[in-house]
């Protein structure tokens, strides 16, 4: 009886500290685009012209030259010099809504 009170306090540190040794949580994959269009007219009348590289995506917009853009954890893929944010608005079932992209107005 003793050994079983002397383990249990031992048994209850060693459940509590399992979860410190869980597996990290890692950076939200990127969105699954089912639809991925090559090209999407924008509201500016140029075309956008999208496609996946690997894990990142290409994207050329108008006369720009395509720049790889890479989905930054938070919903949106980001170039490399932070000036593109590309945005997809998904519907439920996975399929692109709308597409919205930012960049420097000199670029427009």
């Amino acid at each position: 009886m003793k050994t079983f009170l002397h383990s249990l306090p031992i048994a209850l540190l060693v459940i509590a500290a399992v979860p410190a040794f869980a597996a990290p949580t890692t950076a939200p994959a990127a969105p699954v685009l089912r639809d991925l269009a090559s090209s999407y007219q924008m509201s500016s009348g140029r075309k956008l012209e999208v496609s996946q590289s690997g894990a990142a995506l290409r994207a050329r917009y108008g006369h720009q030259p395509a720049k790889t853009l890479r989905f930054d954890g938070q919903g949106s893929f980001v170039s490399n010099d932070g000036q593109w944010v590309l945005q997809f608005d998904l519907d439920r079932l996975g399929d692109v809504q709308q597409v919205r992209l930012t960049m420097p107005a000199d670029q427009l």
